[in-house]
């Protein structure tokens, strides 16, 4: 069964310059108020977890993930509600290149 996606409201993502350096993968932008609100409307045991992904076309997004400790609302598994497959299955280990 899919779950419905709720995006954050609030919370921009955006892919990063034309001119950055590759360790910089995007920008993350929040109106206050607007994500205030979002936060009081879907805090989970006062959390807000979001997934950051790729859409096909290759825009960054944010959604909310619903996963909650028993399992259930939103899917995910229970070791910790992220399964890294159905997202991003190419994405490569640790490569020593952090800058930091």
């Amino acid at each position: 069964m899919l779950e419905e996606t709720i995006f954050p409201e609030g919370f921009i993502v955006k892919g990063p310059g034309p001119n950055a350096p590759d360790f910089v993968k995007g920008k993350i932008s929040i109106k206050v108020g607007e994500f205030s609100k979002f936060c009081a409307n879907h805090a989970n045991d006062g959390w807000i977890n979001l997934d950051l992904l790729v859409s096909k076309s290759g825009k960054p997004y944010a959604k909310l993930n619903t996963w909650k400790k028993d399992g259930s609302a939103g899917g995910g598994q229970k070791s910790g509600g992220f399964d890294e497959g159905r997202y991003m299955p190419d994405v490569p280990d640790g490569d020593g290149d952090c800058p930091f």
